[in-house]
């Protein structure tokens, strides 16, 4: 499961963290669930340009939003492996590529795909499905095959999936897509199970981080994320 950062006290300097270590997110998670095999959502797209990234501090940021299943060890505290697939803005984006990323070792190394930039739309659809005849997990941006996984999941992690509908960034400078004025949202979120997509079980809920970072569960499977200005 995502790691949550802490937020800083009231009257903290808020300006760009100067640590690749301490990950922010907002959105909407059950938390765990033994069924899970895939997720997939339609991701609004509010602004072309957002994402605006820290221009002091460590050089490795990002601003980016996803679905996501991953391997989370409840019971020892730790990620053994994730699968996602969204949008992105790294340094020297101009706008918004999408992307996807796995790893079978919790993160501490993993594989990127990020060299098409978004098309001018106002959503897109992204999934993480598991391919059972190929036995590897598929990740599709905006309705098309764009990466696999050389591994099977099933295979290789001991734990159940959990599915993750967040934003993300690196630094409190980052802001994550949408505004207070005009939310990122991730609709029509839906997970993979033994036998068909159905809706999240109860108890998907919004991730419990705020500060800067909000999100806002608008139903069971949707949920608005938004970052405020720097003060």
């Amino acid at each position: 499961m995502a790691t949550l950062a802490t937020a800083p006290a009231a009257g903290a300097n808020q300006t760009c963290r100067d640590s690749g270590n301490n990950h922010f997110f907002a959105g909407s998670t059950t938390g765990g669930n033994p069924f899970t095999f895939g997720a997939q959502a339609t991701i609004s797209n509010p602004d072309p340009n957002g994402g605006q990234l820290c221009t002091t501090g460590n050089p490795y940021k990002f601003s980016s939003v996803w679905v996501m299943i991953e391997a989370y060890d409840y019971a020892h505290g730790v990620s053994e492996g994730y699968v996602q697939a969204g949008y992105i803005r790294l340094p020297g984006f101009a706008t918004p590529h999408f992307y996807s990323e796995y790893s079978s070792d919790g993160g501490n190394t993993f594989t990127r795909r990020s060299d098409v930039p978004i098309a001018n739309k106002s959503s897109f659809g992204f999934k993480v499905q598991y391919d059972a005849n190929a036995g590897v997990e598929r990740m599709y941006t905006d309705g098309s095959l764009y990466a696999s996984t050389p591994w099977s999941p099933v295979q290789i992690f001991n734990v159940p999936f959990t599915e993750e509908y967040l934003a993300e960034t690196h630094d409190r400078g980052d802001d994550m897509f949408g505004t207070p004025g005009s939310h990122v949202s991730q609709t029509n979120e839906q997970v993979q199970g033994p036998s068909s997509w159905v809706n999240p079980p109860p108890g998907n809920h919004a991730y419990p981080f705020g500060w800067r970072y909000h999100d806002n569960l608008t139903s069971a499977n949707s949920v608005d994320i938004w970052t405020d200005p720097m003060s």
